[in-house]
């Protein structure tokens, strides 16, 4: 599972998220820079790059799923005190201690021609607005980019 920590939108950090001049010191024709990075999703502003390849953006559907739950569940040692105090009416409120802990993740799903791919990220509230920002980056460039094709 990727971390949080994993997502960028400065291009300058981004892997290949500069212009790389090739010889001659001009930059190579049809690259462009890394706008946004989502885990490992890399969004110029005309193509999609996953681990599989290269895909055009023009035409992609982004949607972001939060399967966050949060788990609540009574620890040992409130367990252990409840045992130990058993004769009195106490250890039924050991019982009521309860730990809570998040469970699930945050899914960011790319679906184009030719392409459907996947990135999970921790669950928390946290991480599900941060991706939001971010898929909601890459929703805008997909609707250049189709607009562009349009007038094309």
């Amino acid at each position: 599972m990727k971390c949080v920590t994993d997502l960028s939108v400065n291009p300058q950090q981004a892997p290949g998220g500069h212009e790389d001049p090739g010889p001659g010191g001009d930059a190579r024709p049809g690259y462009q820079g890394v706008v946004v990075t989502i885990g490992d999703v890399l969004v110029t502003p005309d193509s999609v790059l996953v681990p599989r390849g290269r895909f055009p953006l023009a035409g992609t559907t982004w949607t972001v799923r939060d399967t966050t739950t949060v788990v609540a569940k009574t620890p040992r040692y409130a367990r252990v005190l409840a045992a130990v105090f058993g004769i009195l009416l106490v250890p039924l409120l050991f019982l009521r201690i309860k730990e809570r802990h998040l469970a699930g993740s945050v899914q960011v799903t790319v679906v184009g021609e030719g392409l459907y791919h996947t990135v999970s990220f921790p669950p928390g509230p946290e991480s599900r607005a941060h991706v939001a920002g971010l898929v909601n980056q890459a929703r805008a460039l997909a609707a250049a980019a189709s607009a562009a094709d349009d007038q094309a």
